[in-house]
């Protein structure tokens, strides 16, 4: 996800940030460690709660993550047609 911000960081005014979506969490490999930190146990009405909620969770910045100007793929994208 691009953000545009604020001129006042020039030359980097547009941070790259990326995340990593999780559907089904009971369906993932860190489900176990999850209810182990959180000190619950699994039951039928967590993972029915769990398979109805999407989790984003931010990644720490990288390299790229101040950018001058988009990148070409983004600059060069075209626009959607309304359907």
């Amino acid at each position: 996800m691009f953000q545009h911000r604020c001129r006042n960081d020039d030359p980097y005014f547009i941070n790259l940030d990326h995340y990593t979506i999780i559907e089904n969490l009971q369906d993932n490999e860190i489900y176990p460690e999850v209810l182990r930190v959180a000190g619950m146990t699994d039951s039928t009405e967590l993972r029915y709660e769990l398979q109805n909620n999407i989790y984003v969770i931010k990644e720490p910045p990288n390299d790229n993550h101040w950018l001058e100007d988009f990148p070409q793929h983004v600059l060069e994208a075209k626009m959607k047609l309304d359907l």
